[in-house]
């Protein structure tokens, strides 16, 4: 049973050395794609960049339009930030 505790706590350790922190574009990215969106707005609230891309080049309102995450698009096109990156200038 000790060793067993042991195992597990060293385990526990090292997962915990390995994990890094995700970065805020990627949360967002991954929020749209996992259908989460308590932690898509709560990232929105934070005043993150919406006018980042993926890997593929898709910013954020493409994607949660691409997925059917009509709620997301909604919070994305009545954000001020969203309307800034999105409006083509004069």
């Amino acid at each position: 049973m000790k060793n067993t505790t042991r195992t597990f706590v060293a385990a526990l350790w090292l997962a915990a050395c390995c994990a890094y922190a995700q970065p805020p574009a990627e949360a967002l990215f991954r929020s749209i794609e996992n259908g989460d969106f308590a932690e898509f707005s709560r990232l929105v609230d934070t005043g993150i960049d919406l006018s980042t891309k993926n890997k593929l080049g898709e910013t954020p309102l493409y994607v949660a339009a691409e997925k059917g995450e009509l709620e997301m698009a909604k919070l994305l096109i009545a954000s001020p930030t969203a309307r800034a990156c999105c409006t083509r200038p004069p």
